[in-house]
């Protein structure tokens, strides 16, 4: 399986775009997760070496996301 952490719009627009060019059986085996969280509920993380910059990056969208939610949930706009 090829795990893509934290995909940036520019990446799925080009894994999107080289699809046709690319066998179907690897295209496949591409896996986009949003965070680390969801990539723990995939394969087991003491395996793996995160490094701390990508869990401080992590932490932080979390809290962010949530931070918009409670926003929308209040009826607020979120700039």
């Amino acid at each position: 399986m090829f795990i893509i952490v934290h995909p940036s719009w520019f990446i799925r627009t080009l894994l999107g775009i080289t699809r046709p060019f690319i066998s179907s059986k690897f295209s496949s085996k591409i896996k986009y997760v949003n965070s680390l969280q969801e990539l723990g509920e995939i394969i087991p993380m003491e395996y793996v070496h995160i490094p701390p910059s990508i869990v401080k990056y992590d932490e932080e969208r979390g809290i962010h996301k949530f931070a918009c939610m409670r926003a929308d949930k209040k009826g607020n706009s979120v700039v």
